[in-house]
């Protein structure tokens, strides 16, 4: 245990990241799961998926880059299900 009460704060603050960015990344995932061939509506599943995702950026969970990438390949997966599905 550190000595020094900024340490000790430290830890507590870097904990309560860790347990917020744990709870983001978390609901990025399961957002990204939804875009599905078995959604009932995938326009609302992806927006909401691709809103998230653009959350978790703002907020510094994940990179700005990181993100385009994740929805760049969400709306790929969509268009190929639609594609299917047609």
């Amino acid at each position: 245990m550190p000595s020094h009460q900024h340490r000790v704060k430290s830890l507590k603050q870097a904990a309560v990241r860790q347990e917020r960015n744990t709870q983001v990344k978390s609901r990025v995932k399961t957002m990204s799961k939804k875009v599905s061939p078995e959604s009932q509506d995938l326009e609302k599943d992806l927006r909401n998926a691709i809103s998230t995702v653009a959350k978790a950026s703002q907020l510094g969970v994940l990179h700005r880059k990181a993100a385009s990438r994740r929805i760049s390949r969400l709306a790929k997966r969509a268009n190929k299900i639609q594609a299917e599905k047609a």
